[in-house]
């Protein structure tokens, strides 16, 4: 913390430095559309750009991007409302630590605009002792000589010094400075849910249920309920998954030369049937380190199927319809009319929304105000344009009706019921990590039609609620060619490699026709056999090379092995 604090008093509140995006009106004057895209890809900002601060006044807060504002709707004044990390409504700042504003404007012919930030106000008496004894900061420069670099170690310093200081003074070291002040060594070793990024998302959270009167608005969202007799994964023998003896060790020598193939691409692979696991092994290295059956792997679009299982969770208790539209809980969508989006439209990619963490994702808790602020460019029900921040979207309205954030639902309803070890979402349609076992056991999941073990997250009906569905069939204005998408879940069966050779037939499939999954841009791969009662899960970093071959042939080694087949 001393080096951080003296950074920040030297670069940040000494000169004065602005980092902020900026913006302005390139020559000509651009359509509207152009503009409210531009706007919707900016926010508000203290006046002089610092997000930590030495004071006792708050700073003024005002447009990054005044000039499209402007353009749009005229002079717009903000109204900043300020909250302490106890969420007491204050009028300045008090104690050092983490302050809230949620920050509303209201354009006479334009949406209401609600933003909201976080700053952090440092202990002077910290700042002026730490200044007094700031190390030097140098980096190894490639291609310098190490007596040139200490010679000019001073000029270095002030490079490094500078760089680190503008990303500090961003809201993103307020974030940071913020959570890990608020952490104790009690806290440690810090898990999921204590990262500075969740508890950001937390106190805003809470400002914006306050502000928008939401507290105790929806009935709670319930854990789990014991009472199931269903499979979990556990080991055991070939014969006791139905498989021939030998398969383990073929579907090994298939991994390694697929790790030789792929150029060193590390992965973990687990095969489980009927519950039981027949093959969990970890290949390579990644850093230095070897994997092994415990290393997570970034899950990206496959994030999306696990987002479409928590929202099982709350179909099954009646808190959330699919085909109800979401402004009946956020307030400024509509209820009806052509713009109406449904929870069904955002996990079928059928809101018109586009991209991954556009606008910030998940990680902006006031996402569905930029979104509704142009409501009107939406098509809902009437185009197909694969996405992730409509999972985003899906997000913000379960954390309304479940009265807390994201990242907090999936680990209290989903992750520890599962009994998973470091699972982690950032992102509800790109930012998933899990163990490759931990894939394997939502994939259970799945197969058991909602529950695993003793307990039941949702019943046999809504299982099938999220299976893929053709879009002509709950989508009548939409032409999209008879494809079919589920509540972030695809059809995923492949051919046979060797369909038609050596008595396999034309036309014959590795995995059953009844094969759910998704893909993923790290090339994770995600199976779930309904008709053989098969779960397939193979974390992957990244893609490498001869992906499909490889993949064909394990595949093709797991249904080759099942002796009942």
């Amino acid at each position: 913390m001393r080096f951080t604090t003296s950074c920040i008093l030297f670069a940040g509140l000494c000169a004065g430095a602005v980092f902020a995006r900026g913006g302005g009106l390139p020559e000509g004057f651009p359509d509207r559309e152009t503009l409210l895209e531009w706007f919707q890809d900016s926010g508000v900002k203290p006046d002089d750009g610092n997000f930590v601060r030495v004071g006792n006044a708050f700073p003024e807060i005002v447009w990054e991007r005044p000039l499209v504002v402007n353009a749009l709707w005229g002079a717009v004044p903000i109204t900043a409302r300020w909250f302490n990390a106890d969420l007491e409504e204050i009028g300045e700042p008090g104690e050092p630590g983490r302050y809230g504003a949620y920050v509303e404007a209201r354009p006479a012919d334009g949406p209401v605009i609600r933003r909201g930030l976080t700053v952090y106000f440092l202990d002077p008496r910290e700042v002026e002792e730490t200044a007094r004894d700031q190390p030097r900061l140098t980096l190894p420069l490639p291609g310098v000589a190490a007596e040139v670099q200490d010679a000019h170690e001073e000029l270095i310093h002030d490079l490094v010094s500078g760089a680190v200081l503008q990303g500090l003074t961003r809201e993103a070291g307020a974030i940071l400075l913020a959570g890990l002040s608020e952490m104790t060594p009690g806290d440690l070793p810090a898990g999921p849910l204590d990262m500075p990024q969740v508890r950001h998302l937390e106190h805003q959270f809470a400002i914006k249920r306050a502000v928008l009167g939401l507290e105790d608005a929806h009935p709670a969202l319930d854990r789990p309920q014991p009472g199931a007799d269903a499979p979990e994964l556990r080991p055991g023998a070939p014969a006791d998954a139905g498989f021939a003896p030998g398969t383990a060790e073929e579907l090994d020598r298939i991994c390694r030369e697929w790790l030789e193939a792929s150029g060193g691409q590390p992965f973990t692979a687990v095969v489980a049937r009927r519950g039981v696991v027949v093959f969990h092994e970890a290949y390579g290295d990644e850093r230095g380190e070897p994997v092994t059956t415990d290393t997570t792997y970034p899950l990206h679009s496959i994030t999306k199927s696990l987002s479409g299982v928590l929202l099982g969770l709350f179909l099954d208790q009646g808190l959330l319809e699919l085909d109800a539209p979401i402004g009946h809980v956020l307030p400024d969508f509509p209820v009806s009319g052509p713009q109406a989006v449904t929870l069904r439209h955002c996990a079928t990619h059928t809101t018109g929304l586009e991209g991954h963490g556009t606008w910030g994702g998940l990680n902006n808790i006031w996402l569905d105000s930029v979104i509704a602020g142009d409501v009107e460019r939406l098509e809902p029900g009437r185009v197909v344009r694969y996405n992730g921040v409509s999972f985003d979207l899906m997000g913000r309205v379960m954390e309304v009706v479940a009265g807390k954030v994201a990242p907090r639902i999936f680990q209290e309803h989903l992750f520890e019921p599962l009994g998973m070890k470091g699972a982690r979402v950032t992102d509800m349609g790109l930012g998933g990590h899990l163990r490759a076992i931990d894939l394997a056991r939502v994939g259970q999941l799945l197969l058991n039609e909602g529950a695993y073990g003793d307990q039941r997250f949702f019943s046999p009906e809504t299982f099938e609620e999220l299976l893929p569905r053709p879009y002509a069939e709950v989508f009548p204005d939409l032409d999209a060619n008879d494809s079919s998408y589920g509540i972030g879940i695809r059809w995923a069966s492949r051919e046979h490699p060797r369909a038609g050779q050596n008595g396999i037939p034309e036309g014959a499939l590795t995995l059953g026709e009844r094969t759910i999954g998704h893909g993923a841009f790290s090339s994770t791969v995600f199976r779930v056999d309904l008709e053989d009662d098969l779960v397939v899960a193979i974390g992957r970093i990244r893609r490498g090379d001869n992906l499909d071959e490889n993949l064909d042939r394990f595949l093709a080694a797991v249904r080759d092995g099942m002796a009942d087949d």
